[in-house]
């Protein structure tokens, strides 16, 4: 995942779309492929058995290895901008000034609480769900099916949410909304509400995931496949320690598991919003015109 992170990064500033939307775009198919996964093998159950799954899965990897191949022989040298007469560009050392490592920390700390509420929510939003508010499992399957495809549409527009936000403490605005959805989550007694705040928390968490990936892919080339490792192996303990948490606590406080996760959600508010300016520092470079990558021939 690192990898694709650093070449959806550098596709995006090569052909002037930009980091931030292409890594939104990326987003939407990954959790695209993470919803319509379960649910075609749920469809074939009756049709397929494991050994013709794990087939089809092995015939998709090598047709991505084959997209990954051609997408890597399309990059080049790093874009090159071509002088113009519009509004002078930040210089290149202001990023290579930045605090790297402890800007890499942040980032990874962030993204661990976003994956850490989304990962604790999978084992809690079924067991509060079909337990003390007494929905069925195939209501809390839909749900959570449409909380998924809330967050792939949502990583769609991320992009430009990014863009339009720069001057904008996004990741402190965003775990706050999330703070809120698990508040209402903790005190309602009602499905539809548990259900709407769900939805609401899955419309904000890609914003974070563009914001954290944009950041990194705009630290400068030679330096974001270290970042985007680090960031990486930072980041998805959330995946890890998020569900085992959660399940423990689920034993110990019931709902008001949700209460410990906005509380999650309010220290990543707080460390983003103290973050800020690092957050913002990659994106002041952009006062001029996209990159536009040198003609090679003679």
């Amino acid at each position: 995942m690192p990898a694709l992170y650093r070449l959806t990064a550098q596709l995006g500033t090569e052909s002037g779309h930009g980091s931030d939307r292409t890594l939104g775009w990326f987003g939407t198919a990954a959790v695209a492929g993470m919803t319509v996964g379960p649910g075609l093998i749920a469809a074939l159950s009756g049709v397929i058995d494991f050994r013709s799954a794990f087939a089809g899965g092995a015939v998709l990897t090598v047709l991505a290895t084959v997209l990954v191949a051609l997408a890597f022989r399309r990059t080049g040298r790093p874009a090159q901008r071509r002088p113009s007469g519009d509004a002078p560009r930040a210089p290149a050392e202001r990023l290579s000034r930045l605090p790297l490592i402890p800007l890499v920390v942040v980032l990874g700390l962030l993204d661990l609480a976003n994956n850490a509420v989304y990962a604790a929510l999978e084992p809690l939003f079924p067991l509060h769900g079909t337990g003390p508010l007494g929905a069925g499992e195939r209501a809390v399957s839909l749900s959570f099916f449409a909380g998924l495809a809330v967050f792939a549409a949502f990583s769609w527009v991320g992009g430009r949410v990014m863009h339009l936000s720069r001057r904008f403490p996004l990741a402190a605005a965003v775990f706050a909304v999330q703070a809120a959805a698990l508040a209402v989550a903790w005190l309602t007694g009602a499905y539809g509400v548990f259900t709407a705040a769900f939805i609401g928390l899955m419309a904000v968490q890609p914003l974070v995931y563009v914001n954290m990936r944009a950041v990194i892919g705009r630290l400068g080339e030679g330096r974001q496949g270290w970042a985007f490792g680090w960031f990486g192996l930072i980041s998805d303990l959330g995946w890890v320690a998020g569900p085992l948490v959660a399940t423990a606590a689920y034993q110990v406080f019931g709902g008001g598991s949700f209460a410990l996760l906005a509380v999650v959600a309010l220290a990543a508010s707080a460390l983003g919003a103290a973050a800020f300016p690092w957050l913002r520092a990659p994106f002041l470079q952009d006062s001029g015109p996209p990159p536009v990558r040198e003609s090679t021939s003679a």
